[in-house]
């Protein structure tokens, strides 16, 4: 069995109960640490290590090899026992830890017990708490000026939860051997006879020259969402995370927190990351072409020594009520990072497309009576 799949049976989970009351821990962002949600008491995690995690780059086409199609993603519901209440319940199989919804117990599982998958090598924890968050939406919605104003007094109240979601990273070395005609510029004067005189105008003209060539370019951690879920191109936009913050991964800092699991097949996100790569290859071999412009670019590259991590980070995911329709919103768990739905002001909206046509039409009869001779 490869180190980084899992297809174990057996339903392995961290004990998430508090030693001195019994209620459930939850990560306290900004820490190293688990706070009860009951009695308060605090306790140390203790750290695996902290950095980029090179050591735990994978190899990425074996990986690929011991995958099949049915087990590396599965989208059916399972049951999981509740060791605190003994309740069995169902959680989707996209989602790695969750809460008993009975007692409320947090379970963590480690990966996936059920069927084979890929391990994660690391987490950037959550650094912003609730009030954090809080903070982050009321600067939000007051630097919307199109937001009508009740709207922006605060008259929204917001309901949020933190997630994990899952990304992975890739390194690769590529080789690429590129085909071109590179065009220099060169100018030519020419002498036109009118009946107003002579003048000299000079014109320009490519001188086209076949090139072509090979390089090497190698990529670190390229950056693939592994979710497709509906809020996919809202996490791209606030996708932007300190690296050096990333922890070994621990069951300890999902506590309290739902997890998803990578609904993207690891082949499907290396093509993503393919897509990036190529085109930094594209702006190499343009820089490698140089003269003034180039036309008929063709180029082929092989990707080799690939490894990945699969990673999760954090996001608060939200909503919020406003005259009776509802508006969604994330927020990145560790900078802040905010983007969202919000009301538009009919009234702001007219009030700035009248405006905009006072002044056109001020312009233009200002022009008139200048151009008629006319003086203000």
């Amino acid at each position: 069995m490869d180190d980084n799949l899992s297809n174990t049976t057996s339903e392995e989970t961290v004990d998430s109960s508090c030693p001195n009351c019994g209620s459930k821990l939850k990560f306290l962002p900004g820490t190293n640490k688990l706070q009860c949600e009951s009695c308060g008491s605090v306790f140390d995690i203790v750290s695996l290590g902290q950095g980029r995690l090179q050591d735990e780059e994978v190899d990425y086409v074996s990986t690929i090899n011991k995958l099949s199609e049915e087990t590396s993603i599965n989208y059916l519901q399972r049951s999981i026992h509740c060791e605190s209440c003994g309740a069995m319940f169902l959680i989707n199989s996209k989602c790695i830890s969750t809460a008993c919804p009975f007692c409320g117990s947090n379970k963590v599982i480690e990966e996936n017990k059920e069927e084979q998958i890929i391990k994660i090598n690391g987490v950037i924890p959550f650094i912003l708490n609730e009030k954090d968050v809080m903070q982050c939406f009321k600067k939000w919605i007051k630097s919307k000026f199109l937001a009508p104003g009740k709207f922006k007094s605060g008259l929204a109240k917001p309901s949020f939860s933190g997630f994990y979601i899952p990304f992975y990273t890739f390194d690769s070395n590529s080789s690429t051997h590129y085909t071109a005609m590179r065009g220099n510029y060169y100018y030519v004067t020419r002498t036109i006879h009118s009946k107003n005189g002579t003048r000299f105008v000079q014109e320009r003209h490519i001188n086209w020259t076949p090139v072509s060539g090979n390089f090497n370019l190698n990529f670190d951690d390229v950056l693939v969402n592994g979710t497709n879920n509906s809020y996919k191109n809202m996490i791209d936009n606030i996708m932007y995370y300190d690296f050096n913050k990333m922890e070994k991964y621990q069951e300890e800092y999902l506590m309290g927190y739902y997890t998803e699991k990578a609904s993207m097949p690891l082949n499907v996100g290396f093509e993503e990351a393919k897509k990036v790569m190529i085109s930094k290859i594209k702006l190499q071999c343009i820089k490698n072409i140089k003269g003034d412009t180039y036309s008929n670019l063709k180029f082929q590259s092989n990707f080799n020594n690939i490894t990945f991590k699969q990673i999760v980070v954090p996001i608060y995911n939200g909503h919020y009520m406003f005259r009776n329709k509802t508006y969604n919103f994330i927020c990145n768990g560790q900078n802040g990072k905010f983007v969202g739905n919000y009301p538009i002001s009919k009234l702001k909206v007219f009030l700035i497309v009248f405006g905009i046509i006072a002044i056109i039409i001020t312009i233009f009869v200002i022009l008139y009576f200048y151009l008629n001779g006319w003086r203000i």
